[in-house]
């Protein structure tokens, strides 16, 4: 998961993006930013991807729907924007690699959470399961 070293050794990433990722490979959520980087995923979109969208054995993800914020309040539409965001993204095998290392943690958390676990089936959550406000990965984006 986020290891820019070894997990991304051929692609040909810029050097600010590499210092990114060894600097997200420390945070739980490095993931996030990896997979973003990998297939071009808006904030929103990301936030909003439920492992039901994801067929890490065709190698793909169907974007469904986004997560957004409006008057303070995060709302999950069903759809996206545009038609053209509605769409099949293929994934490489450093994407499933880096799906398939965030899903063992993700089990891991919610084993530890347990009744505290509170899953709607989202990729990327809180410790406790709850899904992500897209607020919060814009200011972890900063932070790192």
């Amino acid at each position: 998961m986020c290891e820019a070293g070894p997990l991304l050794p051929l692609l040909p990433l810029t050097h600010q993006v590499r210092i990114f990722l060894d600097r997200c490979a420390q945070h739980r959520l490095g993931a996030l930013f990896e997979l973003a980087i990998l297939t071009g995923f808006r904030r929103g979109e990301i936030t909003g991807l439920r492992w039901a969208d994801v067929d890490l054995m065709a190698r793909k993800v169907v974007v469904r729907r986004s997560r957004t914020t409006a008057n303070g309040r995060v709302l999950e539409q069903t759809t996206t924007k545009t038609k053209a965001g509605l769409r099949t993204v293929a994934l490489s095998d450093f994407a499933v690699a880096t799906l398939l290392s965030w899903q063992l943690r993700q089990g891991q958390e919610a084993e530890a959470a347990a009744e505290a676990w509170q899953s709607r089936g989202h990729v990327f959550t809180m410790e406790d399961g709850r899904p992500l406000d897209p607020g919060y990965v814009t200011r972890l984006f900063q932070k790192l």
